[in-house]
Order: structure tokens, then C-alpha cells, then sequence
């Protein structure tokens, strides 16, 4: 129920089954400065690269994921869930001034958002969306919002760039 803060790291080559960043928190998260690079999913459908797990506020500032992707030794029929994953109806999210670029591969989403998720100044470029599978809740998307026990999902984008991504399904 603490403040977290990550703050001018580097995250590189880290393999895990929930997010090379996993936060469980009710109180507010701030990852500012970080730059997440080659890291990948070691579990089908459930990893993701920053989980953010638990109710409450996240700041996400200039952030740059890239080259992301879910282990192909994980084995056939597979995905990586999301790279930024919001997992609880009461999470609010806000991404600004970020890059999210160059991902590959068995990818479900970019965002996956249970919660309200804005994106404000943030560029999506040159990521390669597909699922060797049905994906996250049957297909395959840039942007998800949405369970069945929370229509108030959301997200917004605004002030931001998507360009040359690829959606393969």
C-alpha cells in the first residue's frame, strides 16, 4: 500500500512469467527515465513486460520498450499477453513522453488496460502484432480495453504517434 518509484534504470535481457517490471501496489507507482530493452515473456498468455498489478495511480514517463517478445522455447500455440499490461478495474494509468517500438512477435496487445488508461504523447512504431493462437480473449489487438465484469474500461490516446506497426491475425 506504499508509493513505488523507478526511477533512470535500464531493464535489459530479463526473462519472466508475470513482466520484466511486475508492481503489486495500492498506492501510486512512477516509473520515469527507464528504458526496457530485449526483455521477454516465459510463460504463454500471461506475461507481460510492465504488470501493474493492484488499485490506485501510475505514472509511466518517458518510457522506452523495445525489442520485446514472448521466448519461443515456451513452446508451440503461444503469446506474450501484452508489453504493458493493467490488470484491476480500479487501476489508472497515465503514459506520457514514451516509446513503445521495434516489439515482435507472438504478441497479444501493446496495451491491455482493465482500468482507465491515457496515453499522452507517446510514440508506437514498428512493432509486429501476432498470436500463434487466439490471443488475448480471442484476438489480436494494438490496444485492448475491457473484461466482462468491468465496461467502464477505458482507453485514451491523445497527442501521439502509431505508425508502421503490423497486426498479423
Amino acid at each position: 500500500d506504499s508509493d513505488f518509484n523507478i526511477t533512470n534504470c535500464i531493464f535489459r535481457n530479463i526473462g519472466s512469467k508475470n513482466g520484466a517490471i511486475y508492481i503489486t501496489s495500492t498506492g501510486t507507482r512512477r516509473i520515469s527515465n527507464v528504458l526496457i530493452e530485449d526483455c521477454f515473456g516465459t510463460y504463454s498468455s500471461t506475461s507481460s513486460i510492465i504488470h501493474l498489478y493492484g488499485e490506485g495511480k501510475v505514472i509511466l514517463d518517458n518510457i522506452e520498450v523495445r525489442g520485446s517478445y514472448l521466448d519461443p522455447s515456451v513452446g508451440a500455440a503461444t503469446y506474450l499477453r501484452s508489453i504493458l499490461y493493467a490488470d484491476q478495474a480500479q487501476t489508472d494509468v497515465t503514459l506520457m513522453n514514451s516509446r513503445i517500438i521495434d516489439n515482435i512477435g507472438s504478441l497479444g496487445s501493446l496495451i491491455e488496460a482493465k482500468g482507465t488508461f491515457n496515453v499522452i504523447n507517446t510514440t508506437f512504431a514498428n512493432n509486429y502484432i501476432n498470436t500463434s493462437s487466439n490471443g488475448v480473449n480471442g484476438g489480436t489487438y494494438m490496444f485492448y480495453s475491457g473484461t466482462s465484469s468491468n465496461s467502464a474500461s477505458n482507453i485514451n490516446i491523445t497527442q501521439s504517434v502509431i505508425k508502421d506497426n503490423t497486426i498479423a491475425t
